[in-house]
């Protein structure tokens, strides 16, 4: 199984077995975070495991889920920081799935501050993860998604190898199953969009670009399985426009 493969089974786990995972499996991990691909080479970010495999009920981060091991992301923050930590902390969830180890990803959580003195930037979002006491695949069918109808509008005839990058990012998770995205498809490009009724308060605007970052991880990685390029970056002629029920967010051109 690949990142590509785990997309199509996937699913949050909250339920831990509070033991430890073999340190081969863990330090893979670390190879794998120190190489993942970021959404754009500009970005900085920064990461930590946070050890929970006490037997006591108090956690090393503000959250209901409790389990052996956390992963910190910590992002400079600059425009659009938080797709690109959304982009990233999929791709490590997908990791995790292929080596049989659940997955959660918390957003926007409190951190104790001595857990975290030695990072370099703010805390951006958080992963739980570990063993689990539960089956951690699903089939896809069985993902509670809105329809591609809903969520598209097609201005042209579409190439299956779109479709297939829709069917993917589809399948994206995100906070409370929000699903904010919406796309435009016009011949080789997808214009992204997001709801504007999620946009109210600070706390759900970040949770929202977080997981639209979720979405374009899946949108890479379903490119890379079919050997397409895609350049993503926002069109100007688009951004400056204003739209009734959607904020533009950028665009994903297929080569």
């Amino acid at each position: 199984m690949n990142l590509y493969d785990a997309i199509f089974v996937r699913k949050s786990s909250r339920n831990y077995i509070m033991e430890e995972i073999e340190p081969r499996i863990l330090d893979n991990l670390m190879n794998f975070i120190k190489h993942v691909s970021l959404l754009d080479e500009h970005f900085k970010v920064s990461f930590k495991i946070l050890k929970n495999l006490k037997d006591t009920n108090e956690l090393p981060i503000s959250t209901n889920v409790k389990a052996p091991y956390y992963l910190v992301i910590a992002s400079e923050e600059k425009e659009d920081h938080l797709l690109n930590v959304g982009y990233v902390i999929e791709q490590i969830s997908l990791y995790l799935t292929t080596k049989g180890i659940g997955s959660c990803i918390l957003g926007v959580s409190k951190v104790k501050r001595s857990q975290i003195a030695d990072l370099e930037y703010p805390v951006a979002s958080i992963m739980a993860f570990g063993k689990t006491k539960e089956n951690i695949y699903r089939e896809s069918r069985k993902a509670r998604r809105i329809s591609e109808e809903h969520l598209c509008s097609y201005k042209s005839e579409i190439p299956n190898s779109i479709k297939s990058i829709i069917k993917a990012a589809r399948l994206a998770p995100s906070s409370m199953n929000s699903q904010p995205w919406r796309f435009i498809l016009y011949d080789n490009r997808i214009h992204v969009f997001a709801r504007k009724d999620f946009l109210s308060g600070r706390l759900l605007k970040n949770t929202r670009e977080i997981d639209i970052g979720i979405m374009l991880s899946h949108i890479m990685l379903t490119s890379e399985e079919l050997w397409l390029d895609i350049v993503v970056k926002k069109q100007d002629n688009i951004a400056e426009k204003e739209f009734k029920k959607n904020e533009y967010i950028t665009s994903v051109l297929i080569k």
